[in-house]
């Protein structure tokens, strides 16, 4: 029963990115000054890529868990950017800076003890994924599995577990107050 776990982790993990760049999509004009919030060393070009670029990436990103494509590197690059704000926000945590993350665009989350737990979690479930499937960038391979995949999410007691899991997730981040924005720009 491995395999669906491994979909309820990827469609969770599919889920926090796409939502986590939608956000960072519609809170754009503001992006490059919430990035500037966490103090890192960059200079302002760097800041600059990084706005226009964060977005796509995690939207890329949570787009190819849900298709199964080249998964380990997947989850590896995904574990690399979850390090970088998890390290971001521990240091300003660490610092005693107290603002709102981000995390999801313009959100009114403030960062904390919290936040990095939520990470953590993420970072575990991303190296989970990491741990558990191969290294195939064959886009023959990719969508032999897809297909696989697809026939085993048909089976209800598959599906159940898995839209479960998506709505407890999104849940979770909706009462922490993480998504709020989000839906509040949708319906302007």
């Amino acid at each position: 029963m491995v395999i669906a776990e491994l979909l309820i982790a990827r469609f969770i993990i599919g889920c926090v990115f796409i939502v986590s760049g939608l956000g960072k999509l519609f809170s754009f004009p503001s992006l490059k000054d919430e990035i500037l919030d966490y103090g890192l060393p960059l200079s302002d070009g760097q800041v600059q890529t990084v706005a226009y670029s964060l977005p796509f990436v995690e939207l890329i990103l949570g787009v190819l868990n849900f298709v199964g494509f080249s998964l380990r590197i997947i989850s590896l690059l995904e574990i690399f950017l979850l390090l970088i704000f998890t390290c971001a926000i521990a240091i300003n945590v660490r610092r005693g800076r107290r603002f709102s993350c981000h995390c999801f665009g313009s959100s009114s989350a403030v960062i904390g003890p919290m936040t990095i737990l939520r990470n953590g979690l993420l970072l575990a479930l991303a190296f989970w994924i990491f741990l558990s499937t191969s290294l195939t960038v064959s886009l023959v391979s990719s969508v032999i599995l897809w297909h696989s995949e697809m026939q085993l999410v048909t089976h209800i007691d598959i599906l159940i577990p898995i839209i479960g899991s998506i709505f407890l997730s999104l849940g979770i981040l909706f009462i922490l107050g993480e998504m709020n924005p989000i839906f509040i720009k949708i319906d302007t």
